[in-house]
């Protein structure tokens, strides 16, 4: 299960934080206010490379680089994965 999505200056986003709660997650909202930018920083994040996302492409317009993190809860076990584009990513 996802707990937690972070982003750092990926697409629509400067800084995103959101926490899920145990259940079905559904994301609504107008046209244009970043729920793309949210499945695909959360694909990059979880499959890297694997998600087809080009992440140099979705680095905010003005940034040098972007970073997502996913907290996942497998087994009881928590897990974060980290990944980074750009300057501080490379």
């Amino acid at each position: 299960m996802i707990e937690r999505l972070r982003l750092g200056r990926w697409r629509a986003f400067d800084r995103l934080d959101l926490s899920f709660e145990p259940g079905t997650t559904f994301v609504v909202a107008p046209n244009g206010v970043g729920k793309t930018s949210l499945l695909l920083g959360m694909a990059w994040a979880i499959f890297g490379d694997q998600a087809k996302v080009n992440a140099r492409d979705h680095i905010r317009a003005g940034s040098t680089s972007a970073e997502a993190e996913v907290i996942l809860l497998v087994n009881g076990d928590r897990l974060a994965i980290r990944r980074a584009v750009g300057e501080r990513g490379r």
